[in-house]
Parts: C-alpha cells; structure tokens; sequence
C-alpha cells in the first residue's frame, strides 16, 4: 500500500462521497419507485467555494487570495503603462503629421 498522508487521504474520502452521492442521485432519477418521495427537488447545486476550502483549508485559500490580488495590482500597473504608451505614441504620431486639432482630441480621450 503506498503511503498517501493525511492530505491525499481526505481528497481520496472526498472523491468517493461525490461518487456515491452522484450514483445514488442517477439511481433515484432513473427508478420509478423514488418518483413519489421528489427527494432530489430540493437540492441545488454545491457552493464551489465551500468545497474548496473544505479540501485544502482557509489558510491556503487565503494565501491564495492574496497572490491572485496582488497579480490583478501587478498586471493592472503594467496595462496602464501600456495603454499611456499606446496613447502617446498616437499623438506623437498625429503631431508629426502636422494634426495639431486631432492630436488635442486623441490627448482627451
């Protein structure tokens, strides 16, 4: 038997639990002994959120968090350079073109 630690341990009883909750769900849809009881009209679709930190914890998906949040700040930064250098390369551009009046409407913009 391989050694899988508590980690993969918890995935492996996590995977079987959705197995059997999805089979018994298809075997009650398919039979017409459970039609009568309508177990399944309640239920909605699990909270992906939930599930997750339920697998791997609140400190790991707070870590997480903060490395997604502080990519979206980095990749925010160098678009705005981006899109400043875009926009003076335009008006250089216009400017060297002799459009002065079409070079202040692009600098507005």
């Amino acid at each position: 038997m391989p050694e899988l630690g508590w980690g993969r341990l918890r995935c492996c009883d996590c995977y079987q639990l959705l197995d059997s909750v999805f089979t018994l769900r298809a075997y009650m849809r398919r039979t017409s002994t459970f039609h009568d009881f309508r177990l399944t009209d309640g239920l909605q679709q699990p909270d992906l959120v939930a599930l997750i930190v339920a697998l791997v914890g609140i400190i790991a998906v707070a870590r997480h968090q903060i490395a997604l949040n502080f990519s979206s700040l980095i990749l925010s930064c160098r678009l705005s350079i981006g899109v400043w250098g875009s926009a003076t390369i335009s008006i250089g551009f216009l400017l060297g073109e002799d459009d002065v009046e079409q070079a202040r409407v692009r600098s507005q913009v």
